[in-house]
């Protein structure tokens, strides 16, 4: 009997499994990373949503794998919100870091919301205030761990 690979595992974004091992590839420093919580079920389900529709522009990963260690967040770190790391190291956090990885994966939508957030302080302040009571009450959603 031979070893069998699914096609759909091949063709995924997400790190290939073989034998219980992870093989995942080092993002390229040229690459924007989009660092999530990975011990948070929300944050999870969210972050395969945002891997899916970013094919190869953005690699998204959970801290805890170690991905950020080069931009100084450390395994360990437990994120209070999302955070995107461009290729030329500017950081980006909570509602600005979704809105430009949008704006990234090349979205007309994400875009327009870019813009807004970097224009109009009060979209900005929205933005923000609603990103903090998502991350504030993530334990309610079903299969939340906190």
């Amino acid at each position: 009997m031979g070893l069998r690979f699914n096609e759909r595992y091949l063709s995924q974004k997400s790190p290939l499994i073989v034998l219980g091992v992870s093989i995942q590839k080092e993002p390229s420093p040229h690459q924007a990373l989009l660092l999530y919580d990975g011990e948070c079920t929300f944050c999870c389900c969210s972050a395969a949503v945002l891997a899916r529709v970013a094919e190869d522009e953005v690699r998204v990963l959970p801290v805890q794998g170690g991905s950020g260690i080069r931009h100084g967040i450390s395994a360990g770190t437990r994120l209070r919100a999302v955070t995107l790391i461009e290729g030329n190291g500017k950081t980006f956090t909570g509602a600005a870091a979704i809105f430009r990885f949008m704006s990234i994966y090349g979205s007309r939508v994400g875009e327009l919301l870019w813009w807004l957030y970097r224009k109009v302080g009060l979209f900005r302040s929205f933005a923000e205030w609603g990103y903090r009571l998502i991350a504030q009450v993530r334990h309610v959603f079903p299969h939340s761990d906190r």
